[in-house]
C-alpha cells in the first residue's frame, strides 16, 4: 500500500491486482533487472516525485536466482483497464515461468506463484474481463500440474518434508488428486504428532497449518497445537506473562532473559494469524459470500474447550456466532444481519439455511472414540500426558512424542515396545503393564 506521502510501498501480488486497478492511469513496461530490495513473490508498486507510478513483479521466484521482472510506469488511459492489464502482463509471464521451470527443492516460492495464479482470474472476472478470467484459469491450472510435477511425488509426498510444505499444498489445493491430497494430510498429521504439537512453521506456514489440518480431517490437532504450552507454541509466551504477539516464539527464553539474537520484538503480527481460524472455524463465523452478505456458521466445538464466540461489524450490521457446551449438550447461537442469510453446520444434521435475527440451536456432539492405535493416545492431551509420566517413570530416554512417532499405526498395546526398543524384555513388560493400568476405564 502506498505511505502517508504515497511514495513506497510493497505489495503481495493479490492485494496488487486491486490496486493497481484503481490508482494506474495506464502504462507502458519493459523488462528489466530489478536489482537489490525486491522481494521473492511480491509485487512492488513506488510513486514517483512526477505522480508516475512504476509497478515492478519478479519473474523469477527462487532463493538465489537473478531476479528480473516486469516494470511498469503509468501514463494515459483507462485506470481500470490499464491497471488491471499491468497485473495480466505480469502473472501471464510469472506463471508460464513456473509452467515450464522445474523444481530446484524450494517449493515455498512456487507455491505463492502457483497460489496468487489461482486467485487472479476470479479478481480479472469481477472486473467484466472474462476472456482474460478464462485464459488465467487455464494458466492457473497448468501452473498447479507444473508446481505438482515439481514438488510432490505420485503417493502425494513433498519433495520438502515439512510441516509448512504440506499446508501450503493442502490449504492452497495445490494437489491434484484426491488420494494426494489424503497422503498429504496424514503426512502432516504425523509431523505435527513427531514434533509434540510444538508449532514448527514460521511466516509462511503458521497462517495455513490450523486450517491445513481442519481441512485434511485433523481438526482436533489443530487444537492441540493451539493449546500445547511448551516452546514453541502459542501459549508459551502466555505462560510467560505476554500480553502481545512476538516476533519469534522465543522473544523470551525460559529464565525470562530476553533472546540475544535478531527478531525480538514483542509486538509482530505474523505469528498472530491463528486468530483468523479461531474466528472463522473454531468460533464459527466465516464469510460464504463478498462482504458477508451470506455467512457460514459451521463451529468445531469441544477438543479442549467448552465454549467460544466471535462478533464482526459487517456491512449489513453486527454478526455473531457464540456456542458453550453445557452438561454434555452443544448450544449454538448466532446473529444474522437484515439482508443476509446464514448457512449453518450442526453436528448429526445436514447444513441449512436461515434468515436474519436471533437464532439458538441445540445439538449433541459426538462421542469420544476409544483409542485403539498408537496415534489416537497421542492426539488425546490428557490421556498422552499421563501415559507420558509412566513412561518417564520407567526411564523412556527422549521425547516420547518423537518416539511414538515410529508406530503410530501400530496398535495401541505395543506402545511400550516403540518407545523402549532396546530395553531388557522385562522391562518393557513392566511398562507395558503400567501403560495399561492408565488405559483401563
Amino acid at each position: 500500500m502506498l505511505d502517508g506521502q504515497g511514495r513506497a510501498c510493497s505489495v503481495v501480488v493479490d492485494d496488487a491486482v486491486v490496486m493497481v486497478a484503481r490508482v494506474v492511469p495506464g502504462h507502458h513496461h519493459r523488462r528489466q533487472p530489478l536489482g537489490e530490495g525486491v522481494e521473492p513473490g511480491r509485487a512492488h508498486l513506488r510513486r514517483d516525485d512526477d505522480d508516475r507510478f512504476h509497478l515492478a513483479v519478479p519473474q523469477r521466484l527462487h532463493a538465489g536466482v537473478p531476479l528480473t521482472g516486469l516494470v511498469v510506469e503509468g501514463g494515459d488511459g483507462h485506470p481500470v483497464r490499464a491497471g488491471v492489464q499491468l497485473l495480466v502482463d505480469a502473472v501471464e509471464d510469472v506463471g508460464e515461468e513456473l509452467a515450464t521451470q522445474q523444481g530446484d527443492g524450494h517449493p515455498d516460492g512456487a507455491g505463492g506463484g502457483a497460489h496468487g495464479a489461482g486467485g487472479f482470474p476470479g479478481a480479472v472476472a469481477e472486473l467484466g474481463l472474462s476472456e482474460d478470467a478464462r485464459r488465467y484459469r487455464d494458466l492457473a491450472a497448468q501452473v498447479r500440474r507444473a508446481f505438482a510435477a515439481a514438488y510432490v511425488t505420485e503417493r502425494g509426498l513433498m519433495v520438502s518434508d515439512t510441516p509448512t510444505a504440506y499446508a501450503m499444498a493442502l490449504h492452497w489445493d495445490l494437489l491434484p488428486t484426491p488420494e494426494q491430497r489424503e497422503a498429504a494430510g496424514t503426512r502432516l498429521a504425523d509431523l505435527v504428532r513427531a514434533n509434540g504439537f510444538r508449532v514448527a512453521t514460521g511466516f509462511v506456514g503458521t497462517p495455513l497449518i490450523t486450517d491445513a489440518l481442519t481441512e485434511a480431517g485433523y481438526p482436533h490437532l489443530a487444537f492441540r497445537l493451539l493449546l500445547e504450552r511448551s516452546c514453541p507454541s502459542w501459549l508459551y509466551p502466555v505462560t510467560m506473562g505476554a500480553t502481545t504477539i512476538w516476533e519469534r516464539w522465543d522473544s523470551m527464553l525460559p529464565d525470562g532473559s530476553i533472546n540475544p539474537g535478531q527478531m525480538t520484538s514483542f509486538n509482530h503480527y505474523a505469528l498472530g494469524a491463528v486468530a483468523d481460524w479461531l474466528h472463522r472455524r473454531v468460533a464459527g463465523l466465516a464469510p460464504a459470500a463478498p462482504g458477508y452478505r451470506r455467512i457460514e456458521v459451521r463451529p468445531l466445538p469441544g477438543h479442549g474447550l467448552t465454549w467460544a464466540e466471535a462478533d464482526l461489524e459487517t456491512p449489513y450490521g453486527d454478526a455473531g456466532v457464540a456456542w458453550r457446551i453445557s452438561d454434555g449438550t452443544l448450544i449454538l447461537e448466532a446473529r444474522v444481519p437484515p439482508g443476509t442469510e446464514a448457512i449453518v453446520h450442526l453436528p448429526g444434521r445436514e447444513p441449512f439455511r436461515t434468515g436474519p435475527g436471533h437464532h439458538q440451536w441445540k445439538a449433541e456432539p459426538p462421542p469420544p472414540a476409544s483409542p485403539e492405535v498408537i496415534a489416537d493416545a497421542v492426539d488425546d492431551a490428557w490421556l498422552w500426558e499421563r501415559l507420558t509420566q509412566v513412561m518417564t517413570a520407567h526411564g523412556v530416554i527422549g521425547d516420547p512424542a518423537a518416539l511414538a512417532a515410529r508406530g503410530l499405526r501400530l496398535p495401541l498395546s505395543e506402545l511400550a515396545s516403540v518407545v523402549a526398543p532396546r530395553a531388557a524384555p522385562e522391562q518393557v513388560g513392566r511398562l507395558r503393564s503400567a501403560l495399561e493400568e492408565q488405559l483401563r476405564p
